[in-house]
């Protein structure tokens, strides 16, 4: 009998623990269903934090059980005063686990948002709920899916809703809750409510567009936070208690609240005290804004002017308002410092008072900032329209010492003209004709409607050498001033030909230069100065002067001509000796023939040195010499040479030109065919684009070489070549040679 007791009770075991793994497999006893509390909020923000405020909210918890990555759910409930939209994107909300190896994450899928309908502790009707699934709280990492791990007493998983989830804060001044849930609303987190740890707290709000201001100043004042029962009311918180006490100014009553926000402009008077006081508002509830957080409106003084437009020289009225008792220190108007008044006491604060100012002369036209500046009070200004006098100058582009006429109108009438300044500089005596006279500006009278006209010279000076506009002020005896800008012309120097020969003569025209001021001319060819001679500027400042180009300056040069006024200043400009240059009367003739060489650009009076064609001496005896100009002609006769291009060169004084003919046939005299280098690279030499020519012979194992410039004729080795010759060439430009083509650097070629 014990055995089968025995058999019994072991197959119920067997039966109870089959069915206790089925009711575990069905997740019945799930871990998070039966002991698990409900996350721990340990902090909750929003940013921005005002009322109504579409905000950033964080909210910081704790779990004791996991909520699983990919599967496991958190739920997140606001009061009814938050506003949640009916949809928020998962990419608006982000959860960041607290445990080492967590990540950023937002959840896997939108989340479902659902409005309670029937109260259950601690969720009332109208809250919100916000259901969130988890994904993977690691996406770096790989191989594991993640969740929010168990993190009592350790760092705060968070998840944070930013702005763009469109979640907008009570808008009545409150602290809300908000709750969460890891088992789909089984259990919430507490409902009591803690600002900062599970709830948010939003506080009555008042600002005002602007702090400080005149008298007189419009000012909108916008409160938040305010209860919808009743209407605000907007006073001066003269002791800024926080509470509407007896005397106390009400700026306005009965202000409608919408959605607890009011907007009410007002304007400063004599009822705002002139300092910093205290700004409050309280709402249809009796609660106010907290003095901590109230704001302060700081009234202060103003001017005002008897004219918003005032001449330089005229009077001008400045009346004081609400200004704190004290002294004048400054009036200034456009920068420009004003004589101040006798008397500059401002003697009670709050009280008016006018004090009248002189515009200064130089006080810049147009609208002008007035400032008054007093030892008791910051800087108060406003603006005003500064005008001189019309005045016009005549011609308005004119050089130092040259004759200008100013006319002016509006001045004081039957005045006389006090002072006339150029760009600062003073001028004294009127003129006539273009010269000085022995009569002072200062005698120049303004007839009876206060208009004048007079002629002077422009000052010479160094600023009134100096190109630019400079300005001509004209004021009367009354101090009333007028101004006009005459502009002074840059220096300009030209010639009549840019490129010319030595002993050549050259036109120089000058404009911009001192009237009837005398301007020296030089050359300057490299280091070396050769004076040309010095011109007179006429009345308008222009000169023009033919001078002969120096003959030292080399052959070709780029040098300068510079004209410079005694009293200072020069201009230059550039003049160019050309290079000496041959031609011939015909582009090719037959050996034994005569053509006709025609040089210029060579040096004066200098015997030809050298004249060869193909390399052999044609000059006739007695050997030609160049002329005055640098110029001659010679008629010689083509010595016996192979047909092809060959060199013609000439050269005097060292001074060397050359140019190519083509010989087209050869006379039966002709007795040896020229394998002269020189004659070989005839056609490269003459286009200037023969750079050098080396040669290696195998016989003796030697390099020589062949360079076509002057300075090498004694030195080059390579004087004759040979058909068959193997030679490095190197040229400037592709050509044709020979039987081949040469190309721009060096070329290995074989000699026809």
């Amino acid at each position: 009998m014990n055995t089968t007791i025995g058999k019994s009770l072991g197959l119920t075991l067997i039966m109870f623990a089959g069915v206790m793994a089925t009711m575990l497999a069905l997740g019945l006893f799930g871990p998070g269903k039966a002991n698990a509390a409900a996350p721990t909020p340990q902090s909750m923000t929003a940013s921005p934090g005002s009322p109504g405020d579409t905000s950033s909210i964080k909210i910081g918890f704790e779990t004791d059980s996991e909520i699983a990555g990919n599967s496991g759910e958190l739920w997140i409930a606001f009061d009814a005063k938050y506003g949640v939209p009916d949809t928020i994107a998962k990419t608006s909300i982000s959860i960041a686990s607290g445990q080492t190896t967590g990540g950023v994450s937002n959840p896997l899928i939108d989340p479902t948002i659902a409005t309670q309908i029937a109260a259950s502790s601690p969720l009332s009707v109208s809250d919100t709920v916000v259901k969130l699934q988890l994904g993977d709280t690691a996406p770096n990492s790989t191989g594991t899916v993640e969740g929010l791990s168990v993190n009592t007493g350790g760092n705060d998983h968070t998840v944070t809703f930013a702005t763009s989830a469109g979640i907008t804060l009570p808008t009545a001044a409150s602290t809300k809750e908000i709750w969460l849930s890891k088992d789909q609303g089984t259990t919430w987190s507490t409902a009591t409510a803690t600002a900062g740890t599970n709830a948010i707290t939003v506080v009555r709000e008042l600002t005002l567009s602007a702090t400080s201001g005149a008298r007189g100043k419009a000012v909108t004042a916008t409160g938040k936070g305010f209860t919808t029962t009743g209407n605000a009311t907007l006073w001066i918180d003269t002791d800024d208690g926080a509470d509407i006490d007896a005397g106390e100014y009400i700026i306005a009553s009965d202000i409608a609240v919408s959605g607890g926000k009011f907007e009410h402009t007002f304007t400063t008077d004599t009822n705002f005290p002139l300092s910093a006081t205290a700004i409050n508002a309280q709402g249809g509830d009796g609660n106010t804004v907290s003095a901590s957080t109230n704001p302060a409106f700081t009234s202060y003084g103003s001017i005002s002017l008897d004219k918003s437009e005032v001449a330089r020289g005229a009077s001008l009225k400045v009346t004081a308002i609400d200004i704190a008792a004290g002294t004048i220190t400054a009036i200034t108007i456009g920068g420009v410092a004003s004589t101040l008044p006798t008397d500059v006491t401002i003697d009670t604060t709050g009280v008016d008072e006018t004090f009248t100012v002189t515009v200064a002369a130089t006080t810049p036209l147009g609208v002008q900032k007035i400032v008054i500046d007093t030892n008791n009070e910051a800087d108060r200004y406003t603006t005003v329209t500064i005008t001189g006098a019309p005045v016009t100058v005549s011609p308005s582009t004119a050089v130092a010492n040259q004759e200008v006429t100013v006319t002016g109108t509006g001045f004081t009438k039957s005045d006389g003209i006090a002072t006339v300044t150029v760009g600062g500089q003073t001028a004294t005596y009127t003129s006539s004709g273009g010269l000085a006279t022995t009569t002072t500006l200062a005698s120049v009278d303004t007839d009876s409607s206060g208009n004048f006209s007079t002629s002077f010279l422009i000052p010479d000076s160094s600023t009134t050498r100096t190109a630019g506009a400079h300005k001509i002020l004209v004021t009367d005896d009354s101090g009333l001033t007028g101004e006009v800008f005459v502009t002074v012309p840059g220096r300009t120097l030209s010639l009549s030909v840019e490129t010319s020969k030595r002993a050549s003569e050259v036109t120089v025209t000058g404009t911009g230069y001192e009237a009837k001021g005398t301007v020296v001319l030089t050359y300057t060819s490299g280091t070396s100065d050769t004076a040309l001679g010095s011109a007179v500027a006429d009345s308008y400042g222009e000169f023009t002067k033919v001078v002969t180009i120096p003959n030292t300056p080399s052959i070709p040069s780029t040098n300068t001509i510079t004209g410079a006024i005694t009293s200072g200043g020069s201009q230059t400009v550039t003049h160019k000796i050309g290079a000496a240059s041959i031609t011939t009367d015909v582009a090719e003739q037959s050996t034994g023939e005569n053509i006709t060489i025609t040089g210029v650009g060579f040096p004066a009076y200098a015997t030809i040195g050298t004249l060869t064609i193909g390399g052999l001496d044609v000059r006739p005896t007695p050997a030609p010499s160049t002329d005055v100009d640098g110029g001659f002609s010679s008629t010689v006769m083509v010595p016996g040479l192979t047909e092809g291009n060959h060199t013609v060169k000439v050269t005097a004084s060292s001074i060397t030109g050359s140019i190519s003919i083509k010989v087209t046939a050869t006379t039966a005299t002709v007795v040896e065919v020229s394998t002269a280098t020189v004659d070989v690279f005839a056609d490269s030499i003459a286009a200037d684009n023969l750079v050098r020519v080396w040669r290696y012979s195998n016989a003796d194992q030697s390099w020589s070489f062949y360079d076509p410039r002057d300075e090498f004729a004694d030195v080059n080795t390579l004087t004759d070549t040979a058909s068959g010759d193997i030679v490095w060439v190197n040229v400037t430009a592709e050509e044709s040679f020979q039987s081949t083509t040469l190309y721009s650097g060096w070329n290995l070629i074989s000699l026809d």
